[in-house]
């Protein structure tokens, strides 16, 4: 009896199967198909997608239409050339990029299944996101609270907030949301100032949008930064959230963004300053998260969430060749029995090193950044 499957391959092992006129395709990831595109048949190449390794660009992959005689419980089925019927890809985009490509002859039938593409991208941008976080958690020798944290956050929360990014929503564009959310999704369009103290203020920037306001000018927290920038402008990171923390003129503000213990105030400018230092190297190594960690790590909780935040907006490239030289694999050339050895954690030096030569997107000026501005 003849049975028929939805299998979703790599075009390299298509290029094979047709180079070789054969191939072999594990019985897990074929998804029985009787020729009619359900929404459960959609549902079950969502779900095929989540168990086989993840693509980069759509043309990555080609979903085929097969059939075969060979019982259905094999571990590997053994399919031929004349068993394959349909070639559908993922996508248009994908349709045109793969037909330049490959034989003319091969006939790619129109891209069905790009309705589920979406979710698809989903599930992987989901692996992803937690695989980052545990990426640099590790390289910032981080033990525990990695899980509550992620949990106060909310996952889903910073998922909404890449959406937002990828589809290209700014941040005054959201209207519903989390503070995360505008958070990941914020980038600086305002002219703040170009120092420490220009964080702060998109701390408030993103704040008001969470309220549905277009700016928070004209608020007593940016009448508080602007009397501090007018006073101190080359003023350290740990000064303002001193004045922050002791202000009665900020405590509504203070109040409004500290949420389960986790301080909005303190972690978003940080997180900030940290995001704009990363995106400008090429290694992590280069940057404060790859030195010594010890005046950070004084921030406890914050800065953990801040490490949480930016894993998930960097993504698992941004950081796994630092993470791979802190597994020491056994596949390396230097891998000599045992973990590569850990980055010291001293008690002192990193007090001056917080935020410092940082050069945000938004084009700070370096020579307004000293070398103190945080202790």
């Amino acid at each position: 009896m003849t049975t028929n499957y939805l299998a979703a391959i790599f075009r390299i092992q298509f290029n094979l199967f047709y180079r070789y006129g054969y191939t072999y395709i594990p019985s897990s990831q074929l998804v029985k198909f009787d020729g009619e595109v359900t929404d459960e048949t959609k549902t079950n190449i969502v779900e095929l997608f989540k168990l086989i390794a993840p693509f980069e660009y759509e043309e990555d992959y080609l979903i085929l239409h097969l059939d075969t005689d060979a019982e259905g419980d094999s571990v590997n089925l053994y399919f031929e050339i004349q068993n394959l019927v349909s070639v559908y890809p993922i996508s248009k985009q994908a349709k045109i990029s793969i037909e330049l490509k490959i034989d003319q002859r091969i006939k790619l039938e129109q891209p069905i299944f790009e309705s589920v593409l979406p979710q698809i991208e989903r599930g992987i941008l989901e692996k992803e996101i937690r695989k980052a976080i545990d990426a640099i958690w590790l390289v910032c020798n981080l033990a525990e609270g990695k899980d509550e944290l992620i949990g106060a956050i909310g996952m889903e929360n910073i998922f909404q907030g890449m959406e937002f990014r990828k589809i290209g929503t700014k941040a005054f564009q959201i209207k519903e949301g989390s503070y995360w959310s505008y958070l990941m999704a914020y980038d600086r369009f305002d002219y703040f100032p170009n120092s420490i103290l220009g964080y702060f203020y998109d701390a408030g920037q993103v704040f008001a949008y969470t309220k549905n306001d277009p700016t928070f000018e004209g608020s007593e927290l940016h009448k508080f930064l602007q009397e501090i920038n007018s006073q101190n402008p080359a003023i350290k990171f740990m000064e303002v959230i001193k004045l922050l923390e002791e202000s009665d003129r900020v405590k509504n503000y203070r109040a409004q963004t500290t949420i389960n213990n986790i301080q909005q105030y303190f972690i978003t400018p940080l997180y900030l300053v940290l995001k704009d230092e990363i995106r400008n190297v090429e290694h992590i190594e280069n940057t404060k998260l790859g030195k010594d960690l010890t005046h950070l790590l004084k921030f406890g909780s914050n800065f953990k969430a801040v490490v949480v935040l930016l894993g998930a907006f960097f993504g698992y490239k941004k950081f796994y060749d630092a993470y791979y030289d802190k597994l020491g694999l056994r596949f390396y050339e230097s891998f000599k029995g045992k973990p590569s050895s850990t980055r010291i954690e001293s008690v002192e030096k990193v007090l001056k090193e917080i935020i410092v030569e940082v050069v945000p997107e938004h084009s700070v000026d370096r020579s307004t950044i000293s070398d103190e501005s945080v202790e």
